[in-house]
């Protein structure tokens, strides 16, 4: 179960209000490792990837993929630019929410930012998995 429907409507609308919605074709990238990408997307159709390549052999490494429902780019709008890059695998409808507001949004409520941490603490945990 994902962080949405955990939240009330008041809670979403804080969360996802100032967003909009963006059709991507399958194949494109949203952002490249070490970019800071400047929104958090809430996946509405589609299926994307999230990956790391190699510096020197450029291999591609997939560790995430994120389906209808799940949150994009948390991680990054919280701590930074990183080393993955985002690609669709398929036609893709996205509900844009600039960080700053997913941020602000976050911040007014204790039970969001709280739901927010448990997100990101699962991800590093099923990081952790599949290294093992």
């Amino acid at each position: 179960m994902g962080i949405l429907a955990k939240l009330n409507a008041e809670q979403r609308h804080s969360l996802l209000s100032s967003g909009r919605l963006s059709d991507v074709a399958a194949g494109q990238f949203l952002y490249f490792a070490n970019d800071r990408p400047q929104f958090v997307g809430l996946i509405i159709e589609g299926f994307l990837r999230v990956f790391i390549a190699g510096a020197t052999s450029g291999r591609e490494n997939t560790i995430r993929y994120v389906r209808p429902g799940d949150l994009l780019g948390v991680v990054a709008a919280l701590s930074g630019p990183s080393a993955t890059s985002v690609q669709t695998l398929r036609d893709s409808r996205i509900w844009l929410v600039d960080s700053a507001s997913f941020k602000r949004g976050a911040q007014g409520s204790s039970e969001i930012a709280w739901l927010i941490a448990e997100e990101c603490a699962h991800r590093v945990a099923a990081l952790v998995d599949e290294i093992a």
